[in-house]
């Protein structure tokens, strides 16, 4: 269902913060790039992927065990980036 929205609506935010003071902080903000199974270049995305820890022997077998599950490759690269260091002070 969310990746029905994205294609609908494909703005995504992402954040991180750290657990201890000073609680730093970045939040990033971007359109996502959804590329389903229809398209060839989402098998060609998750291979590209797959091949940082697969070995290449046995990376098509290992994207192929899988791909019936995912079909999906949302990509973000990083837009507007904010971020933050100290929004805590004792």
């Amino acid at each position: 269902m969310w990746v029905k929205n994205l294609i609908h609506d494909p703005k995504v935010a992402i954040s991180a913060q750290d657990e201890g003071i000073p609680f730093g902080a970045v939040v990033i903000r971007e359109k996502a790039e959804v590329t389903t199974e229809e398209s060839q270049g989402a098998l060609d995305e998750a291979l590209k992927i797959t091949s940082r820890y697969v070995s290449v022997k046995k990376m098509e077998a290992y994207v192929q065990r899988f791909w019936p599950q995912v079909k999906t490759i949302v990509k973000i690269d990083p837009g507007a980036v904010t971020s933050w260091e100290a929004a805590y002070t004792e």
